[in-house]
């Protein structure tokens, strides 16, 4: 990709996200929404609890090991055979 065009995609990014701050800065003051309550966890039971903290962490970590080995297999596949890819990724 050229420097130019890299540059100018950089800068168009940049000013969309200051728009973007700028517009919900704009629909904060125009649009009145009431604050989220945290809630309390006290009410639930301890087992339920634990079984969210362990679902979420199991989910989260599966799912980006899966990403990961993903990106990387399709990667080493550009260098050697699909087998021999889907053999050294894992690993």
């Amino acid at each position: 990709m050229p420097a130019q065009t890299f540059a100018f995609a950089l800068l168009a990014g940049l000013l969309s996200i200051v728009s973007l701050a700028g517009l919900w800065t704009v629909l904060f003051q125009v649009v009145k929404t009431p604050g989220n309550p945290v809630p309390d966890f006290s009410k639930y039971l301890i087992v339920t609890v634990v079984s969210i903290l362990g679902m979420a962490a199991l989910v989260s970590s599966v799912a980006e090991e899966t990403g990961f080995l993903g990106y990387f297999q399709s990667a080493l596949e550009a260098q050697v055979n699909g087998p021999a890819a889907g053999l050294i990724a894992p690993s």
